[in-house]
C-alpha cells in the first residue's frame, strides 16, 4: 500500500478535508467561532485586499459581510500533499456567489478590484478562484497555518430590487446561527 494512502494518511485527508469544508459553512453562516477553528492561532492568510491574521480576518470578515444578504463558498478537487508527516499542503477549488443589496457596494467593491457599482441597486457577484493552504498538525490537530486565495476571475450582475420568493413552505438560508442546519442541529444534540 502507497504511504499515502494508509489507513493514517486517509484519516489525515479526511481531517483536513472537514477543516475546509468548516471554513465554507462557517463564513457562509457568519460563524466566528466556526472560522477560528479552521485556523492555528498564529496563522497568516492572504485574501487578496490584506495579509490578515486570525483575528484581523476576522474582524475584515465580520465588517464587510454585514452587507452581504448571501454568501455560498462551493469547493471542489481538493488535492492534498504531503509534506512530511505533519505538514500537507491543499489545493481547494473554490466558487463564491454572493448578493448584496442596495447600499452593499463598498462590501463588493474590496473583491471586485475596487470598481464603482450602482448604490440603488443590488449585485451579485460570482467569483472563482482557489485556495492553497499550508495544513499543520499541531497537538494532533490539523489547522490551516498560512492561507493565500487565488482570484482566478470575478463576475458582478446588476439584481432587481426585489427578487422572487420560494414557495410559501420553502425555508430560507439566514447568514447566523439562525439557519436551519443549525436549529437541526440543535435538535439532534450536535451542538452545532
Amino acid at each position: 500500500m502507497s504511504e499515502k494512502y494508509t489507513p493514517e494518511r486517509l484519516a489525515d485527508r479526511a481531517e483536513i478535508q472537514d477543516a475546509i469544508l468548516l471554513w465554507c459553512r462557517s463564513i457562509d453562516r457568519l460563524d466566528i467561532e466556526g472560522i477560528r477553528r479552521v485556523f492555528h492561532p498564529d496563522a497568516v492568510d492572504n485574501h487578496g485586499v490584506s495579509v490578515f491574521d486570525v483575528d484581523g480576518l476576522i474582524n475584515w470578515i465580520e465588517t464587510r459581510h454585514r452587507k452581504i444578504s448571501v454568501s455560498l463558498h462551493r469547493v471542489s478537487n481538493i488535492f492534498i500533499e504531503f509534506a512530511g508527516p505533519d505538514l500537507a499542503l491543499v489545493e481547494s477549488y473554490a466558487d463564491v456567489v454572493q448578493c448584496y443589496p442596495p447600499g452593499g457596494q463598498a462590501s463588493l467593491s474590496q473583491i471586485s478590484g475596487h470598481r464603482e457599482h450602482r448604490e440603488d441597486v443590488g449585485h451579485l457577484l460570482l467569483a472563482p478562484g482557489r485556495y492553497v493552504d499550508q495544513f499543520e498538525r499541531r497537538d494532533g490537530t490539523w489547522k490551516i497555518a498560512r492561507r493565500t486565495v487565488i482570484f482566478e476571475a470575478a463576475q458582478v450582475f446588476e439584481m432587481p430590487q426585489a427578487m422572487p420568493k420560494a414557495g410559501p413552505k420553502a425555508v430560507e438560508g439566514r447568514r447566523s446561527d439562525e439557519d436551519f442546519i443549525f436549529e437541526q442541529g440543535r435538535l439532534l444534540g450536535l451542538g452545532v
